[in-house]
């Protein structure tokens, strides 16, 4: 078995002896994954203009060349007619020339051109000057070509006192320059350098914090519905084929430093026309996860409070929700921790009632009725959209990847991310099948007070689902509020200095942005009382939005990096089929269970 990295582990100590690190870490991982995922940095000329860009200091390849293809060829001009001065240095002209020698010595500076940042290159590395050092002369030299006032003429020219080389006095003339050579050793002189400020641990505590959500409560009715050979293949698989297309996009954000977000991979891989599509696919996936916060919400609460149904909770929660999306961004950061908590709270419980109960249901020591195989095909499919639910946080992986200290170490990282995700999931979809069996809920958390052992500590991880959605809504809606006001030309209406005065077109798109972000949560409620089974919302999720976005986008965009469908592999080729297959049958499944009502 391999054994955890001593890297972990030292940096595990550190950030445990500073919390505050670690908590900036997470703070900043979530500020970028709000603004990258709305794709407002990439979509927005005003917006991309005014930011800071750590790759504005680096040459873009494509200026450099057209930059110095023009100075080169000024030079070899300069070069050619400094090879005519160099044979015929020894030449003097009888007329309208002086005899008298020069004491002026020629300098022929090549380097007045150069860009500062070359010119700041090691000098003492020979194979990165870009131009020779310049020649020097003898004083006691004759330069015919300098002008002198005009004299005598004379039809006999003096013998020379020595023989004289007529060959190229310096190295530089002899050589012949390379302009590819020049670009190739400037360029690899220039490093990309990513400004990251998270260290290995904090990067992995982040990917896991992105991981691991809501869609772990509907593991174990995932396995209900795919049984245990199914289930078990499809989360491992799901975890591997997810940790490989993670690695993919990684690699193409460190290699193009001006990639900043998901849309962006999509620009450079399919063209400009590809971001709409993305962004519009990014919008719908976060509104379903919206959807599927309320409807946890929602039941949660009636679960402790069965007095009312949970629709009339939905719509109170409004009083809630509607002041949170219109929060700033670094408030809702804070509040996202408490679902953190809730989450690890859950899982506690979850497993201390399934070892303390003896008696079936809610049992470890007794398990309710499990099933070996698939009982129908359409169950399979709702089990393809909720097992991969589970995996959809590839949209955060450009910002992990800039943000991360290291990046060479961003694959052991992404690693071990994934495997500790999935040893969770298979961790609470077994636990919970066990407990509950075929009879599990859609939400599973909901079984602990039908069948309540330790009221107390139950009513604690109800509340906690509670407490979860409230405080992730308005953090996970924000990406979609801010790609919908750049669409109307709304945005940064809330992005005004403490202590200045709005004008008045800014204090009218404030109010538009209040309405948009209203509207936007008032929709949300009403799917979720329309389409009230949470089992549904994450499989059309995990179906339709993850499927594309986390494993077909970037294997697409492996195969169109590496030159098309002629040369991709065997392994990227049957991967795309399978999961393409798995998605649509998924999705058609996941919409019938939506709309029929019958999961």
């Amino acid at each position: 078995m391999t054994s955890i990295p001593a890297a972990i582990i030292s940096g595990s100590y550190q950030s445990a002896s500073n919390v505050r690190d670690a908590w900036v870490s997470y703070r900043r991982t979530q500020t970028h994954h709000s603004e990258f995922v709305s794709g407002s940095r990439s979509c927005s000329p005003a917006r991309s203009g005014a930011l800071h860009d750590p790759e504005a200091a680096f040459l873009d390849e494509d200026d450099f060349g057209q930059e110095w293809q023009s100075r080169f060829s000024r030079e070899q001009s300069r070069r050619r007619a400094l090879e005519d001065d160099a044979l015929l240095q020894n030449v003097e002209w009888d007329d309208d020339f002086s005899p008298e020698p020069s004491t002026r010595p020629r300098h022929y500076d090549f380097r007045r051109d150069i860009p500062r940042h070359i010119l700041s290159l090691d000098s003492e590395d020979e194979d990165l000057n870009v131009f020779p050092p310049r020649p020097t002369f003898d004083p006691t030299e004759r330069t015919p070509l300098l002008i002198r006032p005009p004299s005598r003429v004379s039809l006999v020219r003096p013998a020379p006192e020595e023989p004289q080389n007529l060959a190229i006095p310096y190295d530089a003339i002899q050589r012949k320059i390379s302009f590819s050579s020049v670009l190739s050793k400037a360029s690899n002189k220039v490093k990309y350098q990513y400004g990251g400020q998270s260290t290995f641990a904090q990067t992995l505590l982040n990917a896991v914090g992105v991981l691991l959500g809501i869609g772990m409560l509907s593991q174990p009715f995932a396995f209900a519905c795919a049984g245990w050979i199914w289930g078990t293949l499809l989360i491992i698989g799901y975890g591997i084929v997810s940790c490989y297309t993670a690695k993919i996009l990684a690699r193409v954000v460190l290699e193009d430093p001006h990639i900043r977000s998901y849309a962006d991979i999509g620009r450079k891989v399919f063209g400009p026309r590809s971001v709409p599509v993305i962004s519009l696919l990014f919008g719908l996936e976060l509104f379903t996860v919206s959807v599927a916060l309320v409807t946890l919400y929602g039941d949660s609460l009636h679960t402790v409070i069965p007095t009312y149904p949970s629709d009339t909770f939905k719509i109170l929660g409004l009083v809630i929700l509607i002041p949170a999306v219109l929060m700033p961004l670094s408030v809702l950061s804070f509040a996202s921790i408490i679902g953190i908590f809730s989450l690890m709270a859950i899982i506690g419980i979850i497993i201390f009632d399934g070892f303390t109960k003896v008696d079936s249901p809610g049992s470890l020591w007794s398990p309710a009725a499990t099933s070996l195989g698939i009982d129908n095909y359409r169950e399979l499919g709702i089990a393809f959209g909720l097992f991969m639910a589970g995996f959809s946080g590839h949209a955060v992986i450009p910002t992990l990847a800039r943000d991360m200290a290291d990046p060479s170490r961003f694959d052991e990282m992404i690693n071990w991310a994934f495997a500790t995700a999935t040893s969770v999931y298979v961790l609470l979809g077994i636990i919970g099948y066990i407990m509950f069996g075929n009879a599990v809920s859609d939400e599973f958390s909901l079984d602990l007070m039908k069948y309540n052992v330790h009221p107390a500590l139950n009513s604690i991880a109800v509340w906690g689902l509670v407490v979860t959605p409230l405080s992730k809504y308005a953090l996970t809606s924000r990406p979609l509020n801010i790609t919908v006001e750049i669409l109307l030309g709304i945005d940064g209406a809330f992005e005004v200095a403490a202590g200045v005065t709005r004008t008045a077109p800014q204090r009218v798109k404030a109010v538009l942005v209040a309405i948009e972000r209203i509207v936007l949560a008032v929709a949300a409620v009403t799917i979720s009382i329309l389409v009230p089974e949470f089992a549904s919302v994450m499989a059309v999720l995990g179906a339709t939005f993850s499927f594309l976005m986390c494993v077909i986008g970037p294997l697409c965009a492996k195969i169109a990096l590496n030159g098309g469908l002629r040369k991709c592999g065997w392994t990227d080729a049957t991967l795309l089929v399978i999961t393409a297959s798995m998605a649509v049958w998924g999705s058609i499944c996941a919409f019938d269970s939506a709309t029929t009502g019958d999961v």
